[in-house]
């Protein structure tokens, strides 16, 4: 089965699993609504390279485009299937609002404040994550503990957040 195949089909169930958990918080159109830009070239092309191809394929690609074809100086930011990830990730998280780092205000390099997050935009992140949780079998509470310090998150939203989850601050 090719990676673009295993790819969509892995974004189709997670979709549904987020519409279930949408449907359970009330708001059934952020669910369908939920993760669209996933479907554009820029995202589906760099999310399907990064986790539906081989470490092997990545680095013979790597190696054509560089010292085979001798175009290292001249590919664009953004070719090797590594750095095509990293933009296909900076694309989802601008374009998502359920993602907590659409929140983040940076004024600089060195300062950076999060903003409020509006609860329906809390209620798709939070079916978003049950639904990770879900397809990977974990526990989003567990997973949110694990990582909260890594998110700057305005405290009025985490402290909804971690109500929903059952977790202490």
């Amino acid at each position: 089965m090719s990676m673009y195949l295993k790819y969509l089909l892995y974004v189709l169930r997670h979709k549904w699993f987020v519409f279930i958990e949408c449907c359970r918080l009330g708001i059934p159109f952020r669910g369908i609504m939920h993760d669209l830009s996933k479907f554009r070239w820029r995202e589906f092309r760099g999310y399907a390279v990064n986790f539906f191809t081989s470490k092997e394929w990545k680095g013979e690609l790597n190696f054509k485009l560089f010292v085979e074809y001798r175009l290292g100086e001249l590919i664009p930011w953004g070719l090797t299937p590594q750095e095509q990830f990293k933009l296909a990730w900076l694309h989802h998280q601008r374009r998502n609002p359920h993602h907590w780092e659409y929140w983040v205000y940076r004024k600089s390099d060195k300062i950076e404040f999060p903003v409020p997050i509006p609860k329906k935009y809390l209620q798709e992140m939070l079916a978003d994550w049950r639904a990770m949780s879900r397809n990977f079998g974990n526990d989003p509470a567990v997973w949110y503990t694990e990582n909260r310090d890594k998110m700057l998150i305005q405290a009025g939203s985490r402290e909804w957040l971690e109500e929903q989850l059952g977790v202490t601050p």
